[in-house]
């Protein structure tokens, strides 16, 4: 078993968790194994990349015969989470940062991953479920998307620039997602999923 990551600190942390396990530092879209893989399993990571028109299929040709590839990405770019965070990159002095820094995931359905894997697999199943988290406190929603995605955005800004930004997102989000009479807000999300046998 090999873990492939690009960041040296979610790989030391990986190594701290799972001794057993090797792990290298390298480009997903590049990294080669010694000997083709029974199994390529992605968690919420092939979405920062680009070009997966060729990105899919150059995975799929490191399988050994028989071999399966498994991925589950966010299939975010139009929902209203997403459509509101650009709103809002555009609603102040912070718009030429905060639109350079504004994650762009690659925009493609379902059918695109069934054609370009199709060909050069005995089976492929694609599907999209929507998760409704349940999410507490106060614009709980905005708290959420201060994840990963908004974290280059957020550093880039200066404190009050961060402020006004993180003001205006919180309010748009606060009118898109109403908090439940039992403090809950449910917050619907895309999730795509890929499962290819070859």
């Amino acid at each position: 078993m090999v873990g492939v990551d690009s960041s040296d600190t979610m790989l030391a942390e990986a190594r701290d968790k799972y001794p057993g396990i090797e792990f290298v530092c390298a480009d997903i879209a590049h990294f080669v194994p010694d000997a083709p893989a029974g199994v390529i399993v992605s968690n919420a990571a092939l979405h920062w990349l680009s070009d997966h028109a060729r990105l899919f299929p150059g995975l799929v040709a490191r399988l050994a015969p028989g071999g399966v590839f498994a991925a589950q990405m966010p299939h975010v770019n139009h929902q209203t989470s997403h459509v509101l965070m650009a709103e809002s990159a555009d609603a102040g002095p912070w718009r030429d940062k905060a639109r350079a820094a504004l994650p762009r995931y690659p925009d493609h359905v379902a059918a695109d991953y069934y054609g370009w894997l199709a060909p050069l697999c005995r089976a492929v199943e694609v599907w999209e479920t929507v998760y409704h988290h349940t999410l507490a406190g106060e614009n709980a929603v905005l708290e959420w998307m201060k994840g990963a995605a908004r974290r280059p955005m957020l550093a880039l800004l200066a404190p009050a620039e961060r402020d006004g930004f993180l003001a205006d997102y919180g309010a748009r989000l606060a009118r898109a997602y109403l908090r439940r009479a039992n403090g809950v807000t449910l917050f619907p999300f895309r999730r795509l999923f890929i499962i290819a046998a070859k």
